[in-house]
C-alpha cells in the first residue's frame, strides 16, 4: 500500500470514527425524546437529525468518506457489537 493511500486510509477512519461517535449521541437524544415524550423534544431531535445530514453531505462531496468505506465500516461496527 502506498504512502498515500495509507494516508487516504487513516482520514477515511478517523471521519468515519468521528460519524459514529456523533450517531451514537444522536441516538442518545433519540432515546431520551422517546422516554422523556417526542413532542418536548422535537426541535432539538429535529435540530440534531438536520446536523448529521449536513455533515454527510458536505464529507460526500468533499470524497472525506466513500460509500464503500461507510458500508464497510458500519459493517465491522454491527458484527463488533454482535460479539458483544
Amino acid at each position: 500500500m502506498s504512502e498515500g493511500v495509507a494516508v487516504q486510509a487513516q482520514v477515511e477512519k478517523a471521519h468515519l470514527e468521528a460519524l459514529e461517535a456523533s450517531l451514537m449521541h444522536l441516538r442518545r437524544h433519540v432515546g431520551v425524546a422517546i422516554v422523556g415524550g417526542l413532542d418536548g423534544n422535537r426541535d432539538a431531535l429535529e435540530q440534531k437529525i438536520g446536523q448529521m445530514q449536513a455533515i454527510l453531505h458536505i464529507m460526500g462531496q468533499h470524497d472525506e468518506v466513500s460509500p464503500a468505506r461507510c458500508l464497510a465500516y458500519a459493517t465491522a461496527f454491527l458484527e463488533n457489537l454482535k460479539v458483544r
